[in-house]
Protein backbone atom coordinates (compact mmCIF):
# COMPACT_ATOMS: atom_id res chain seq x y z
CA UNK A 1 0.00 0.00 0.00
CA UNK A 2 1.53 3.45 -0.84
CA UNK A 3 0.73 6.78 0.95
CA UNK A 4 1.36 10.23 1.28
CA UNK A 5 1.15 11.49 4.96
CA UNK A 6 3.01 14.12 6.78
CA UNK A 7 5.05 13.22 9.49
CA UNK A 8 3.56 13.77 13.39
CA UNK A 9 6.48 13.26 15.51
CA UNK A 10 10.26 11.52 14.84
CA UNK A 11 12.20 10.05 17.55
CA UNK A 12 14.88 7.05 18.02
CA UNK A 13 12.78 4.59 17.97
CA UNK A 14 9.54 5.55 16.20
CA UNK A 15 7.85 7.81 13.20
CA UNK A 16 4.25 8.88 13.98
CA UNK A 17 2.27 9.51 10.62
CA UNK A 18 -1.26 11.68 10.18
CA UNK A 19 -3.57 9.54 8.88
CA UNK A 20 -3.52 9.31 5.29
CA UNK A 21 -6.74 10.86 3.23
CA UNK A 22 -6.21 8.53 0.68
CA UNK A 23 -4.33 5.56 -1.03
CA UNK A 24 -2.23 5.99 -3.75
CA UNK A 25 -1.53 2.74 -4.71
CA UNK A 26 -2.20 -0.56 -3.65
CA UNK A 27 0.08 -3.58 -5.19
CA UNK A 28 -1.98 -6.38 -6.44
CA UNK A 29 0.81 -8.86 -6.63
CA UNK A 30 1.56 -11.85 -4.75
CA UNK A 31 4.81 -10.07 -4.42
CA UNK A 32 5.35 -6.74 -3.15
CA UNK A 33 7.79 -4.87 -5.87
CA UNK A 34 10.71 -2.32 -4.66
CA UNK A 35 12.12 0.28 -7.04
CA UNK A 36 15.95 0.13 -7.15
CA UNK A 37 17.65 3.15 -6.50
CA UNK A 38 21.07 4.55 -8.39
CA UNK A 39 22.98 4.28 -4.99
CA UNK A 40 22.38 0.87 -4.50
CA UNK A 41 22.50 -0.81 -8.34
CA UNK A 42 22.18 -4.21 -8.97
CA UNK A 43 22.52 -5.94 -12.10
CA UNK A 44 21.49 -9.62 -13.58
CA UNK A 45 24.13 -10.86 -15.88
CA UNK A 46 22.89 -13.91 -18.20
CA UNK A 47 24.51 -16.66 -19.56
CA UNK A 48 22.69 -16.82 -23.08
CA UNK A 49 23.34 -13.53 -23.98
CA UNK A 50 26.74 -10.87 -23.69
CA UNK A 51 27.60 -7.47 -25.20
CA UNK A 52 30.05 -8.04 -28.36
CA UNK A 53 31.73 -5.62 -29.15
CA UNK A 54 31.14 -5.56 -32.56
CA UNK A 55 27.63 -4.90 -32.35
CA UNK A 56 26.43 -1.35 -32.90
CA UNK A 57 23.17 -1.95 -31.06
CA UNK A 58 24.36 -3.47 -27.46
CA UNK A 59 26.35 -1.49 -24.55
CA UNK A 60 29.82 0.01 -24.85
CA UNK A 61 32.85 -1.80 -24.36
CA UNK A 62 35.65 -0.61 -22.18
CA UNK A 63 38.52 -2.75 -21.67
CA UNK A 64 39.50 -3.36 -19.00
CA UNK A 65 36.05 -3.06 -18.10
CA UNK A 66 34.47 -5.22 -20.99
CA UNK A 67 32.43 -7.82 -19.09
CA UNK A 68 30.69 -5.37 -17.14
CA UNK A 69 29.01 -4.56 -20.21
CA UNK A 70 26.59 -7.46 -20.22
CA UNK A 71 25.49 -6.93 -16.72
CA UNK A 72 21.68 -5.37 -17.08
CA UNK A 73 20.50 -3.38 -14.69
CA UNK A 74 17.66 -3.96 -12.44
CA UNK A 75 14.85 -1.76 -12.09
CA UNK A 76 12.56 -3.00 -9.10
CA UNK A 77 12.74 -6.27 -7.39
CA UNK A 78 10.48 -8.52 -5.65
CA UNK A 79 10.57 -12.21 -3.92
CA UNK A 80 9.50 -13.70 -6.81
CA UNK A 81 11.44 -12.10 -9.73
CA UNK A 82 13.20 -8.51 -11.12
CA UNK A 83 12.46 -6.11 -13.44
CA UNK A 84 15.11 -5.61 -16.05
CA UNK A 85 15.86 -2.11 -17.86
CA UNK A 86 17.84 -1.26 -20.49
CA UNK A 87 19.06 1.24 -23.35
CA UNK A 88 20.23 -1.44 -25.98
CA UNK A 89 18.22 -3.69 -28.09
CA UNK A 90 21.00 -6.44 -28.54
CA UNK A 91 19.65 -7.51 -25.73
CA UNK A 92 15.72 -8.20 -26.54
CA UNK A 93 17.12 -8.82 -30.37
CA UNK A 94 18.72 -12.06 -28.86
CA UNK A 95 15.86 -12.94 -25.68
CA UNK A 96 12.43 -14.34 -26.08
CA UNK A 97 9.67 -14.58 -23.72
CA UNK A 98 9.83 -18.11 -21.72
CA UNK A 99 13.73 -18.82 -22.21
CA UNK A 100 15.13 -20.24 -19.13
CA UNK A 101 18.98 -19.06 -18.07
CA UNK A 102 19.77 -21.79 -15.59
CA UNK A 103 23.35 -20.52 -14.82
CA UNK A 104 22.52 -16.63 -14.73
CA UNK A 105 24.15 -14.15 -12.03
CA UNK A 106 22.17 -11.79 -9.47
CA UNK A 107 24.53 -9.18 -8.61
CA UNK A 108 23.89 -7.23 -5.54
CA UNK A 109 25.56 -4.73 -3.75
CA UNK A 110 28.20 -5.14 -1.08
CA UNK A 111 27.15 -9.38 -2.10
CA UNK A 112 29.16 -11.96 -4.00
CA UNK A 113 27.49 -12.43 -6.95
CA UNK A 114 24.87 -15.46 -6.57
CA UNK A 115 24.26 -18.11 -9.08
CA UNK A 116 20.30 -17.77 -10.27
CA UNK A 117 17.91 -19.86 -12.67
CA UNK A 118 15.84 -17.36 -14.28
CA UNK A 119 12.70 -16.92 -16.95
CA UNK A 120 11.65 -14.43 -18.70
CA UNK A 121 8.08 -13.55 -18.52
CA UNK A 122 7.71 -10.59 -20.85
CA UNK A 123 9.66 -8.44 -23.04
CA UNK A 124 7.93 -4.14 -23.93
CA UNK A 125 9.50 -2.38 -26.16
CA UNK A 126 9.07 1.63 -24.85
CA UNK A 127 9.56 4.76 -26.41
CA UNK A 128 9.57 7.73 -24.22
CA UNK A 129 9.63 11.37 -25.25
CA UNK A 130 11.90 13.70 -23.45
CA UNK A 131 11.18 17.40 -23.73
CA UNK A 132 14.91 19.22 -24.93
CA UNK A 133 15.70 22.79 -25.64
CA UNK A 134 14.39 23.58 -28.72
CA UNK A 135 11.77 20.48 -29.07
CA UNK A 136 10.57 17.19 -28.30
CA UNK A 137 12.84 14.20 -28.84
CA UNK A 138 12.00 9.88 -27.96
CA UNK A 139 14.27 7.86 -26.54
CA UNK A 140 13.41 3.79 -26.49
CA UNK A 141 14.01 1.40 -24.13
CA UNK A 142 13.38 -2.08 -22.97
CA UNK A 143 11.97 -3.38 -20.03
CA UNK A 144 11.96 -7.12 -19.43
CA UNK A 145 10.04 -9.44 -16.52
CA UNK A 146 12.47 -12.11 -15.21
CA UNK A 147 10.93 -14.92 -12.51
CA UNK A 148 13.34 -16.57 -10.76
CA UNK A 149 12.91 -20.53 -10.92
CA UNK A 150 12.79 -22.59 -8.17
CA UNK A 151 14.89 -20.05 -5.81
CA UNK A 152 17.41 -21.41 -3.16
CA UNK A 153 17.23 -20.31 0.46
CA UNK A 154 20.43 -18.29 -0.31
CA UNK A 155 18.96 -16.52 -2.73
CA UNK A 156 15.86 -15.44 -1.27
CA UNK A 157 17.78 -14.51 1.88
CA UNK A 158 20.33 -12.56 0.01
CA UNK A 159 17.05 -10.88 -2.33
CA UNK A 160 15.44 -10.49 1.29
CA UNK A 161 18.79 -8.62 2.63
CA UNK A 162 18.40 -6.17 -0.33
CA UNK A 163 14.83 -5.49 -0.45
CA UNK A 164 15.80 -3.96 3.22
CA UNK A 165 18.17 -1.90 2.08
CA UNK A 166 15.95 -0.48 -0.90
CA UNK A 167 13.37 0.10 1.84
CA UNK A 168 15.44 1.70 4.53
CA UNK A 169 17.16 3.92 1.35
CA UNK A 170 13.37 4.53 0.60
CA UNK A 171 12.25 5.41 4.39
CA UNK A 172 11.81 8.76 6.12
Amino acid sequence: VVFDSPILLKDQSSVILKFPEKLQSIERRANARFPVVREKASYLRLSTWSADASDMLAPPSIEPFSDLASYISIADVSMGGICLVSRFPSLVNKLQRGQIDDDAQLILPMHPPVPVAVEIRWIKRIRERINVEGGVRSQRFYRMGIQLVNPSDEILTAIKQYIRQLSVADAV
